[in-house]
């Protein structure tokens, strides 16, 4: 198990790489290669990811809490189970990822600005994460899998393409509706 913490690794072509449970806590993997890398169960909590490339990368099982990955590509990531708990995605591209099943763990995550569109959210964990002006046009809230997760703490705000996502809990319109009044004042007059 290799100790990377606090590394500077960045701008590093760790493209296929074996890092599976490598500890790269605080590690600065900013702007890397980790195309088809396997980092299942690796610690990347508090790493720096951001406009890390992880196109076909498995992350299964791993820790990313407190990452920041900003204007990361995470499009074809394998994100099964991972922790992004508290992490900061805001501008990273999660587009067509599927979450379905994963399971993964977004609570309390910064996705302001993420690039949702067409991803699969049934099963994620969205407790108290910041979703505030991202578009989830065609992005899948449900399905038979499962449905994704929120609470009184996740940020809605100015989210767009609702009316375009797949499968949104009734529970979830309402909020949002109820969100779209509050910030339009004039239409209680």
């Amino acid at each position: 198990r290799a100790d990377l913490s606090c590394a500077d690794l960045s701008c590093a072509d760790l493209c296929s790489s074996d890092l599976r449970s490598a500890y790269l806590s605080s590690a600065d993997l900013s702007s890397a290669n980790l195309s088809s890398a396997d980092l299942s169960l690796a610690n990347l909590s508090s790493a720096n990811l951001s406009s890390a490339y992880f196109g076909n990368a498995y992350l299964s099982l791993a820790n990313l809490s407190s990452a920041y990955l900003s204007s990361a590509e995470l499009s074809s990531a394998y994100l099964s189970r991972a922790n992004l708990s508290n992490a900061k995605l805001s501008r990273t591209n999660l587009s067509k990822n599927n979450l379905k099943r994963s399971i993964a763990n977004l609570s309390r995550a910064y996705l302001s600005i993420a690039y949702l569109r067409s991803a699969n959210l049934s099963s994620a964990y969205l407790h108290g994460a910041d979703l505030s002006f991202i578009n989830v046009t065609g992005t899948i809230f449900s399905d038979e899998h499962g449905v994704v997760q929120w609470d009184e703490n996740t940020n809605w705000q100015g989210i767009r393409g609702i009316g375009n996502a797949i499968g949104v809990p009734k529970a979830l319109k309402q909020k949002l509706k109820q969100l779209y009044l509050e910030q339009q004042p004039w239409l209680h007059q």
